[in-house]
Parts: C-alpha cells; structure tokens; sequence
C-alpha cells in the first residue's frame, strides 16, 4: 500500500469530510482535531519525445484502428483516458470545431 504523502493527504480529506459531516449530523460535538496535510513535492509531468510518440502511433496502428484513434486523441488532442472512453460519436463533428461550455477553476 502506498503510504506517500499524496496518499496520506488523499486519506485526510476522506476523514475531515466525515468528521466535518458527523460534526454537521450531530453525531460528535466538536471537531476532534485539526488535520493538516503533508508537503507534497511537485511532480514533472512526462512527455514523449516526437520519435518516441511516432512509434508509438505506428505501434497501435497495428494493433487496430481504435487502439490508434486512442493514441492520437490522447497524444495529438490532448484528451485524458477518462474523456477518451466518454467521448461519443456524436460529440465529434469532422466540419467544424463548436466550443464546449466547461464550468470548474483553471489550474
């Protein structure tokens, strides 16, 4: 089990909602403690070098056409495994780009 200090802040969270929720419910009087999360050093994000991506684009090439579509989408597009797997035929249109309406907060 990982026990890494993104781990630890993730399990923290968990149980400040619950104790924050029994607090709310009634359940217990008071928050118990004050849980503060662990420094997390910041990760480098990896990228494949253009050779190393036109392999990979010519390995899934071979393995099918939906194992290539992954590839570029994710590789070319942009777009996470999650939004891969959700997009549907009918989000895609081959003659014009619409702008999606995206509600959250900018990293």
């Amino acid at each position: 089990m990982d026990r890494g200090p993104k781990a630890v802040n993730n399990v923290l969270v968990v149980l400040n909602t619950v104790l924050k929720t029994a607090l709310k419910w009634g359940v217990i009087g008071q928050m118990p403690a004050t849980l503060e999360r662990l420094e997390v050093a910041p990760s480098a994000m990896a990228f494949y070098e253009p050779h190393e991506f036109e392999r990979l684009e010519e390995a899934a090439a071979e393995v099918g056409r939906q194992h290539l579509a992954f590839t570029l989408l994710g590789g070319e597009a942009g777009l996470r495994c999650g939004e891969i797997i959700a997009l549907e035929h009918t989000d895609v249109s081959l003659n014009h780009v619409r702008r999606s309406e995206w509600e959250g907060t900018s990293p």
